[in-house]
């Protein structure tokens, strides 16, 4: 018998979502800490490296790939989905 190597699906979907919950958790916790203590302007020059860091890494490491497809409209669904957008807004 063999063990596999490689994680199942289920397994890496549920790292995810622990991940998720935790770092959700971790800053709820993180930002109300700061803010109670120090002013929210301070939330943004500690984000500022994180978000310039994760702007550089996609600029870095993003592939596109440049195969031109035919462009198809949903018509009967982008006005379904704009008439109801609007009647939401106007709600």
């Amino acid at each position: 018998m063999e063990i596999e190597k490689q994680p199942s699906n289920k397994l890496i979907l549920f790292g995810l979502l622990l991940g998720l919950l935790v770092s959700s958790l971790n800053q709820t916790i993180t930002v109300t800490a700061m803010t109670t203590t120090v002013s929210w302007h301070w939330l943004f020059f500690v984000n500022l490296p994180f978000g310039v860091s994760a702007v550089c890494l996609l600029a870095i490491g993003h592939r596109e790939n440049r195969i031109k497809h035919k462009l198809i409209i949903d018509w009967p669904g982008a006005i379904t989905l704009c008439g109801s957008v609007i009647a939401i807004l106007l709600a």
